[in-house]
């Protein structure tokens, strides 16, 4: 049962009551095809602007992007009075959110506070003020990254041309050349396979001045590294940085959730969200056009799937400059059901900014993403990034000296914090009989 009054707090990263909470879980699992519909359609109008596909809200990234939390919002507020739930005061985060609850609120004709934020979107002249920053602090570090790559270019071989198979992966400090991604795979393969087959490395999560000596490992490496930087010019740079401007330009279609306008929401995301991610995107894509440029023949394009605006790049690319050139996505962990990204929609399969055949590190997986009718294929591929545990052969005798916890933690860093701070808060580690083990993302 629901409390008699409540004051619900929608902010991100606020705790709901336990009610409220189990409420808004259920409806985020069955609502997960209205949402991809609202965002399928926003993508129809957006179909031929790049821009939009680099985007977050055209991910449908539950892990980066608050879109599908906030349309849940929508309908938990309804739900919970429906319920019988009287709300005191809703307090949102976002002056979007504060908009459309707002209007919910009126056409609904409920009754109950609502606290956010007074500062509206940003005008233009404002918004363009507050981005010069961020472009001139990317634009000297992509151009460092480009002199770095030219520097080094004398320690690789030119590549064949013909056939080649390329598979995106990321490379940061720790893992330059050590294998992390598709581990064994170079091994796997005959001296024929090797010949043709091409790592492509995005850098990532490092310093300006590390970038010669990643280059030039990749470049000493065994394995072949096809480095994106030899093919981008200055200007693929420029373009793809002055997305912090074309994004400004992008005018959602408006679609309404609950009877209230949703693309408020969607804007406001737009001219927020994350501008690194977007940028490696659209790299990507004339990264592609370069190497069509260049009369490279492709066999085969593996893309490391996760969805992001980076793929997005990836994939339209290939499929505008190799149409011809057989796409995959590799998902090299187990899938969670609320990464909404991980399946294609029927307008990015269209549109060609997701790959058409999805390949997952077990057959559960595969099964369970050709359940329903999916305008993809799933087909099942080795786990590499597990092959280590196969290695390890079996323990045979129990360790009693201490029980062992492992804490997995996030790739965000404040999701990390509170995943200790809740396990200081238990007491758990002053047990002399408990032992935990922590393992970075």
């Amino acid at each position: 049962s629901f409390p008699s009054s409540l004051i619900l707090n929608l902010s991100l990263n606020t705790i709901l009551p336990s009610n409220a909470f189990d409420t808004l879980k259920e409806i985020s699992y069955t609502k997960v095809d209205e949402f991809n519909s609202l965002i399928a359609r926003i993508s129809e109008h957006q179909s031929k602007n790049l821009n939009w596909w680099v985007e977050r809200p055209s991910t449908r990234n539950t892990l980066q992007s608050p879109l599908y939390y906030r349309f849940c919002c929508l309908y938990l507020v309804r739900d919970l009075i429906q319920a019988g739930t009287s709300l005191d005061k809703v307090i949102v985060d976002s002056h979007a959110m504060l908009t459309v609850i707002r209007e919910l609120k009126e056409r609904k004709s409920y009754n109950f506070e609502i606290e956010g934020p007074a500062k509206g979107p940003p005008h233009f002249h404002n918004y363009f003020l507050k981005s010069l920053k961020p472009f001139f602090v990317s634009l000297k570090r992509l151009v460092m990254q480009l002199i770095a790559s030219k520097k080094t270019k004398h320690l690789s071989p030119e590549p064949p041309k013909e056939d080649l198979i390329l598979i995106d992966q990321f490379v940061f400090p720790g893992f330059i050349t050590e294998q992390r991604y598709y581990n064994g795979l170079w091994d796997a393969l005959s001296p024929q396979q090797k010949e043709k087959t091409f790592f492509v490395p995005t850098l990532v999560m490092m310093k300006e001045e590390e970038f010669e000596p990643a280059y030039r490992a990749l470049r000493t490496s065994e394995r072949n590294f096809l480095i994106k930087e030899d093919y981008l010019t200055f200007f693929d740079l420029l373009y793809s940085l002055f997305h912090i401007f074309h994004v400004w330009f992008i005018k959602p279609e408006s679609e309404e959730v609950l009877g209230v306008d949703f693309s408020r929401l969607v804007r406001e995301e737009l001219i927020r969200a994350g501008y690194e991610n977007a940028i490696i995107g659209l790299l990507n894509y004339h990264f592609a056009r370069c190497l069509r440029k260049k009369s490279f023949s492709l066999s085969l394009v593996v893309d490391w799937w996760e969805g992001q605006p980076l793929d997005k790049g990836w994939n339209l690319g290939f499929h505008t400059f190799f149409p011809n050139t057989l796409r995959k996505g590799y998902i090299g962990y187990a899938p969670r059901t609320m990464e909404l990204q991980l399946w294609p929609s029927d307008s990015e399969i269209k549109y060609g900014v997701a790959p058409p055949i999805i390949a997952t590190i077990g057959n559960k997986f595969s099964i369970e993403m050709n359940a329903t009718k999916q305008p993809f294929k799933a087909e099942t591929a080795p786990a590499f990034r597990f092959g280590h545990l196969w290695g390890n052969g079996s323990i045979s005798e129990k360790n009693s000296e201490s029980f062992r916890i492992l804490l997995a933690l996030s790739i965000k860093v404040d999701e990390s914090i509170r995943i200790l701070e809740q396990v200081i808060d238990s007491g758990l580690v002053e047990d002399d009989q408990m032992k935990f083990i922590l393992k970075p993302h």
